[in-house]
């Protein structure tokens, strides 16, 4: 048995995320890890718990089921990466 405990995390591209979730996600308004090419979240993400007024439950849709795919993964974290990859699994938006 390993000392160590090792979290899997999916990596996704940043286009999984609409550009307005993008500009919440730099403004730092969900518990999340902001580095210069996107954004790494917990995979226990709930939009109906951190919506607000500049992002709608609904806005936040692309996140969930981007953690949905995540945790049907065994993952813990998505991150969100400009070099990471599409998946036609997920919507992709253009910005």
């Amino acid at each position: 048995m390993s000392d160590f405990e090792i979290e899997k995390t999916l990596v996704l591209s940043t286009g999984h995320v609409t550009s307005k979730v993008a500009k919440w996600l730099e403004a730092g308004q969900l518990f999340s890890t902001s580095y210069d090419y996107g954004w790494v979240i917990p995979a226990n993400f709930s939009g109906k718990e951190f919506a607000d007024e500049e992002c709608s439950e609904a806005d936040l849709a692309c996140v969930e089921a981007a953690t949905k795919l995540a945790k049907e993964l065994g993952c813990q974290w998505v991150k969100f990466d400009q070099d990471g990859e599409q998946t036609d699994r997920l919507e992709y938006y253009e910005w």
